[in-house]
């Protein structure tokens, strides 16, 4: 679920809001925190931070197991 009011970070880029809404959308264990979480330290990472919570965000990004979805 997206918090109201996210949007006005995106009215630049309402392609890259849709696809994170689809992407969420596809993706209930995911939430819009944890995939821009996931999106910052995967591009920060790619171009040479070697941080540690920078690169155990990445890799818990990379293999974290899917969370069992309670009904």
């Amino acid at each position: 679920m997206l918090i109201p009011g996210i949007y006005t970070t995106w009215r630049d880029a309402p392609d890259l809001f849709d696809s994170m809404v689809g992407f969420i959308e596809q993706h209930p264990q995911w939430d819009q925190y944890r995939l821009m979480q996931s999106a910052l330290a995967g591009f920060l990472f790619q171009q040479g931070c070697q941080d540690r919570p920078v690169v155990r965000h990445y890799l818990d990004g990379l293999f974290r197991k899917p969370e069992a979805i309670s009904p």
